[in-house]
């Protein structure tokens, strides 16, 4: 009988080491759920929170439903043909940038190349003539005062307008000067 006694504290004492596993493997689930739970409680939060900004969105939109969004959506070739043209473009503004910093300064340049007495303002076709015909009578004034005969020729050139100015007279060898109305256009 002591065997039996024995025999039965011993499976006793099992059944209640197992009791207290199972007892620490339960609390230890509880907790893993519990934290789940409120995981899975956030998330569905956020996600409510997520679909209401999407509404919000969607409604104050262009877009009548979620139906017609999805319509406009790009597929991937057409957004990779976007992206290249996008980058084409972007390319061709560096360009136009680079061309427009050449161009102000060659203006510059010209600007402070340009004769006396022209200013920037004057720059119409009307009265570069006008500054032309001006700059004329002044050539054939100081032609005139050495009481020679003045022959004046206006000549188009790709750089504007070239005015000669030639002076002959009886006592002295032919002198000429030339002004150019190229600086006279921006």
């Amino acid at each position: 009988m002591r065997e039996r006694r024995r025999a039965d504290q011993i499976s006793r004492e099992q059944a209640t080491e197992q009791w207290q596993k199972a007892q620490e493997q339960l609390d230890r689930l509880s907790g893993q759920l519990a934290a789940l739970q409120q995981q899975q409680q956030q998330q569905s939060e956020r996600l409510q929170q997520a679909e209401q900004t999407w509404q919000q969105a969607l409604a104050s939109s262009e877009f009548a439903d979620e139906f017609a969004f999805s319509s406009a959506l790009l597929d991937d070739a057409q957004r990779q043909q976007l992206q290249q043209r996008k980058e084409r473009l972007q390319q061709r503004r560096v360009e136009a940038s680079a061309l427009l910093a050449q161009a102000t300064q060659t203006l510059e340049l010209h600007r402070q190349t340009r004769p006396e007495g022209v200013d920037e303002v004057r720059s119409d076709a009307k009265a570069l003539s006008q500054s032309l015909a001006e700059l004329a009578q002044q050539l054939k004034a100081r032609c005139n005062s050495g009481r020679g005969k003045c022959v004046t020729n206006w000549k188009a050139t790709p750089l504007g307008t070239s005015i000669s100015n030639r002076c002959l007279s009886k006592s002295t060898k032919a002198s000429s000067s030339t002004m150019t109305g190229a600086s006279l256009i921006s």
